[in-house]
């Protein structure tokens, strides 16, 4: 991985006043690191579990488990196992959509995680 330089200088003599934020020690630029897009990914449900319940609740659980992603019903479940592969939620923070991938997986589904 390459140092993180200054936009303006290249120097990569900087300070850190608070998280996400640097300030060129050599030139005075202040600038923000943004968090990058491959931080979010889609979570594509591969192949579903074969209990069905199980299934359900693990697939009801996507919105407690990662918050931004929206409500899934007892329909949309069902369509999403009977039409693998499928996109169960989009656009959603890497760490939440682990927690989904796994709870997903207990309940015996293959589920893979793509860059949003």
């Amino acid at each position: 991985m390459d140092s993180l330089r200054c936009p303006k200088c290249g120097s990569e003599n900087l300070s850190q006043p608070r998280p996400g934020e640097y300030k060129c020690l050599q030139c005075g630029t202040g600038f923000m690191l943004i968090q990058s897009q491959a931080a979010f990914v889609d979570i594509v449900l591969l192949q579903a579990g074969k209990n069905r319940n199980e299934m359900f609740r693990a697939l009801r659980d996507v919105s407690y488990l990662a918050p931004s992603a929206a409500d899934i019903s007892m329909g949309m479940a069902l369509r999403f196992m009977e039409s693998v592969p499928c996109v169960v939620a989009q656009n959603i923070p890497l760490e939440a959509a682990q927690k989904v991938k796994a709870s997903l997986e207990k309940a015996g589904a293959v589920v893979d995680l793509k860059p949003a």
